[in-house]
């Protein structure tokens, strides 16, 4: 069984503003240092963004 969903550590609007950086062109390390969100996190969304893949959550 997989383990149940918990809720985002970020707030949806900074997460989306942070994605829309990176897609815009800025580094995503500077990114995830200014908002606090880790690089991970932010490359995978914004490569699921840039996929079509993001279901804007």
């Amino acid at each position: 069984m997989p383990a149940p969903r918990t809720r985002s550590r970020y707030p949806a609007k900074l997460l989306e503003q942070a994605v829309n950086d990176v897609i815009q062109g800025k580094v995503g390390a500077k990114v995830a240092a200014s908002t606090g969100i880790p690089y991970e996190t932010l490359m995978r969304k914004a490569r699921q963004r840039r996929a079509g893949q993001d279901s804007g959550s």
